[in-house]
């Protein structure tokens, strides 16, 4: 077993998966996210592309796509995180 599968098992349950993206989507949608907490959720998006099972991929695309069209709202600027 390679590394990748190895940090790959607890997103082999498309449930799981789904519940990271609607995690992600919170993270997203609240105003009060700090510029590092909004780093972390698109790293975790990334991560989650490369690993999740290939009938949820669309979804962990198009999430991530959502998040990157959203970031320029948030006014990061005077963030202190």
């Amino acid at each position: 077993m390679n590394t990748l599968d190895k940090m790959r098992g607890p997103f082999t349950d498309p449930r799981k998966v789904y519940a990271e993206l609607n995690e992600a989507r919170e993270i997203f949608s609240d105003k009060h996210t700090t510029e590092a907490e909004y780093d972390n959720m698109e790293s975790s998006l990334h991560f989650l592309m490369i690993v999740c099972p290939e009938e949820c991929r669309a979804a962990a695309y198009a999430t991530m796509y959502e998040a990157q069209q959203r970031r320029p709202f948030f006014d990061f600027e005077g963030d202190q995180s």
